[in-house]
C-alpha cells in the first residue's frame, strides 16, 4: 500500500537505493461462445490503475539522501475479440484484434519537480490458419503486438521511451508418437520498431528506459 513510514537504511552501502509501493486495482469481463459451438469466439474489456510512489536515495557509507521522490499514475482500458471459424474437412482460421489505450503520469515531489504525461493507444491483431488430422497438426500466423510509452519515475529528467512495437510470423507442426509423446517444432520471425531498453549510467549507476537503434 501506499500509507507507512519510509525508512532509510544504508548501512554499509554504497550507490543507490529504491522503494515502490504502490496500489492496482484491475477489472476484466469476458464473453464466450458455447463450448460446443461450431464457431467459437471470445470478446471482453479489460481496465487497470495503478497508483505508486519511487523514492530513491543515494547512499553512502551509513549516510542516505533521496536522490528523487515520484509520483506515478498509470491507467489502462482495452478491448478485444477473437473468432476461430472451422472450414473445409479439418480446417480452422482465427482471426482477433485488441484496442489497447494507456496513460501514464509522473510527479516529482522535489527539486527540479518535473511533471510528465504520456498517452499512448495502439490496435493489435493476430491471423492464423491450422490444420488437424488424427495425430497432427499444423499452422501458420502473423501477429503484432504493443507495449505503451513509458516514463522513468526513477530518473524523471531522463524523458521517455516512445512505444513499442512488434509483427512476428510464425509456422509450426506438432506431431503425436504412441500416446505419450509429442513433438512440437516452430519457426518464427519477428520484427521490432522502437524496442525499448534498460540503460545504466557509469557515471551514477541510474537506470532508466529508452528506445534503442
Amino acid at each position: 500500500g501506499l500509507g507507512g513510514p519510509f525508512s532509510i537504511d544504508a548501512a554499509g552501502g554504497l550507490g543507490f537505493s529504491s522503494t515502490m509501493p504502490s496500489e492496482v486495482f484491475s477489472q476484466s469481463f469476458q464473453f464466450l461462445s458455447n463450448d460446443d459451438a461450431d464457431i467459437k469466439w471470445i470478446g471482453g474489456v479489460d481496465y487497470s490503475k495503478e497508483d505508486g510512489k519511487v523514492f530513491q536515495t543515494g547512499d553512502t557509507f551509513g549516510q542516505s539522501a533521496y536522490s528523487s521522490q515520484t509520483e506515478l499514475d498509470i491507467e489502462t482500458a482495452a478491448a478485444f475479440a477473437q473468432v476461430t471459424i472451422p472450414f473445409g474437412l479439418a480446417w480452422s482460421t482465427t482471426l482477433g484484434g485488441r484496442y489497447s489505450q494507456e496513460t501514464y503520469d509522473i510527479r516529482a515531489l522535489i527539486a527540479p519537480f518535473t511533471a510528465r504525461s504520456e498517452d499512448s493507444s495502439k490496435f493489435t491483431y493476430t491471423a492464423r490458419v491450422e490444420h488437424k488430422a488424427d495425430d497432427w497438426l499444423a499452422y501458420g500466423g502473423v501477429s503484432s503486438g504493443f507495449k505503451s510509452a513509458t516514463l522513468n519515475p526513477g530518473a524523471p529528467t531522463q524523458g521517455r521511451a516512445e512505444p513499442e512495437e512488434v509483427t512476428s510470423a510464425e509456422i509450426g507442426l506438432k506431431k503425436d508418437f504412441a500416446s505419450r509423446v509429442r513433438l512440437n517444432t516452430s519457426i518464427y520471425y519477428a520484427i521490432y520498431e522502437g524496442i525499448q531498453l534498460q540503460v545504466i549510467q557509469q557515471s551514477t549507476g541510474g537506470n532508466f528506459l529508452t528506445n534503442g537503434p
